[in-house]
């Protein structure tokens, strides 16, 4: 685990998975100020409680995200104890609390953080909204997560009827507190039920409640993610969903709706962001039911095909019935050539398809023609993956560069060949692109990353803000300066001389030609001026 991570331009993250003394050193000797800070560890006695409070006294001030996982947790903690160890970090906005099973002894006294909008707990007894009800102000909190807590119903209930502030709530488990909630005058609101056999007709109806309840949401969530987790979308309940006037942005699996149900999507007139998703073959009728819905209001819209493929003809009515169409997103499994999405699309900004699947492999070449005129000039954002194992064609990529005359940020997940010569030949034709991402390299075995390599890396990197580069099979390394380290291919971690410096795997150049060039446990090389 790497101690203290980079986040943002003079942002810096402490992750810290033990309280021994060499750990709590490294951690008290930074220099940088501390805006978020991830903790794993058991806290197994008060003398492990008194050695973070030395380290939350000096770093907390700036803290502004807080995890703690206290996995395995035995030891029981005081209350207060913990109120005063958080009361440390006075400039807390969040704060997640995970994997906490022993409750608190005595009272818990008062949270002084008096930033704090957000709480998240998972996978931990419901005393943690004993403590946080008994601890925190009245009505502060605006944002809520819940994941997996063990009978949350009565305790969260108290907790949330004292932030009537809540406005964004995210749900996950099973839960029986829509009376509580429908207090509440909520903007955001996500929720992931597990299917529960013979309780399929109450959960609906608590779906239902809560909907019906909440007419200001302007972004509702109701994805199954997995298939443990059920959602219960039929015609009954969208007609509730699209009577929410405010609605900006929805999601939701369709596998449950009738054709005339998802007709309903016309009466979201504020509708913005949309994502559909199937895990069903004979759902895909349904998209073609969308696709004639006239929707000038749409701007952003995902597709989670699970593999499946839509026909053009359903793409290109997208294309003609949602005309402010700005972002398009297909997940797992598309044939179409580019040269259609740009035909179908012409207006889009940022496209982001997946091409194929594990089981039907599509290479860059089967999508892409090099003899095709291709005209798309307002396209910006660009990401193409692939499944194909083939090395990609330089030239014909090299042609695709030139496509795209406005692209700012382009991510391309293929195989492409790791020289000198084709980095320089696509500084050559970046064009207005400032942000690059090129997956899975090849660099066969025992082959050398040489220094020309890297100096080309550094001319790419001079004209854009970043640029990414997955690497594998690399066995031997140079930077033009210092002796290289040889690698240990099948642990696939790299070791370095002194111009290289860093820890458990990731690596930042200390000479000044080479700032800002990262390597990561040998997978990815980084670059760039606002890492």
């Amino acid at each position: 685990m790497k101690l203290i991570s980079e986040i943002g331009e003079n942002k810096y993250k402490l992750s810290l998975g033990s309280t021994n003394e060499s750990s709590l050193e490294s951690a008290l000797d930074t220099t940088h100020e501390i805006e978020e800070f991830d903790i794993w560890l058991e806290i197994k006695s008060d003398n492990e409680v008194q050695r973070l409070k030395n380290l939350f006294e000096k770093l907390g001030g700036n803290v502004k995200k807080l995890s703690w996982c206290n996995w395995n947790h035995e030891h029981v903690l005081p209350a207060n104890a913990v109120a005063e160890l958080l009361n440390n970090f006075k400039s807390l906005k969040s704060l997640s609390l995970s994997s906490w099973n022993k409750p608190f002894s005595g009272d818990a006294g008062t949270l002084n953080l008096p930033n704090i909008e957000a709480i998240e707990v998972s996978e931990c007894g419901n005393f943690v909204f004993d403590f946080l009800s008994a601890a925190l102000p009245e009505n502060v909190i605006k944002c809520v997560k819940v994941s997996q807590v063990s009978e949350p119903d009565e305790k969260f209930t108290s907790f949330v009827k004292k932030q009537s502030s809540i406005v964004s709530l995210n749900l996950r488990g099973d839960f029986n507190i829509a009376d509580a909630i429908t207090g509440l005058k909520l903007e955001c609101l996500r929720v992931i039920i597990y299917e529960k056999e013979g309780e399929t007709d109450n959960q609906k109806k608590f779906l239902q409640t809560l909907i019906k309840s909440q007419q200001n949401l302007k972004n509702l969530d109701l994805i199954n993610d997995s298939d443990y987790s059920f959602c219960f979308v039929d015609d009954e309940l969208f007609a509730d969903i699209t009577s929410l006037s405010k609605l900006e942005s929805l999601a939701i699996t369709i596998d449950g709706l009738t054709p005339s149900g998802i007709k309903g999507i016309s009466n979201l007139s504020a509708l913005k962001n949309l994502q559909l998703k199937t895990n069903r073959e004979s759902s895909l009728p349904l998209f073609k039911e969308f696709a004639e819905i006239k929707n000038s209001s749409l701007e952003n819209l995902i597709l989670n095909l699970w593999s499946f493929e839509i026909p053009a003809e359903t793409y290109t009515a997208i294309g003609q019935n949602c005309e402010n169409l700005k972002s398009l997103k297909i997940t797992l499994g598309t044939w179409h050539k580019i040269s259609f999405f740009a035909k179908a699309f012409p207006q889009l900004e940022e496209l982001n398809v997946r091409f194929g699947e594990a089981n039907n492999r599509v290479e860059f070449g089967q999508v892409y023609d090099a003899s095709e005129t291709i005209t798309q000039s307002k396209m910006k954002r660009l990401r193409l993956q692939f499944w194909g194992s083939e090395t990609i064609d330089t030239e014909s990529f090299l042609k695709f560069l030139g496509v795209f005359t406005n692209l700012e940020k382009l991510d391309i997940h293929t195989k492409f060949p790791f020289c000198a010569t084709f980095i320089n030949q696509i500084t050559e034709k970046l064009g207005t692109i400032k942000n690059i991402k090129l997956s899975s390299f090849e660099v066969r075995n025992n082959e050398t990353f040489p220094a020309e390599t890297i100096n080309a890396l550094k001319a790419l990197r001079e004209k854009v803000n970043f640029v990414s580069l997955s690497l594998s099979n690399i066995q031997h390394v140079d930077f033009g300066q210092g002796l290289p380290e040889n690698v240990d291919g099948e642990s696939r971690q790299f070791t370095f001389k002194p111009l290289i410096d860093g820890l458990e795997g990731v690596y930042e150049a200390k000479d000044s030609s080479l700032a800002n060039i990262r390597i990561h446990n040998n997978l990815e090389l980084i670059a760039g001026k606002d890492i």
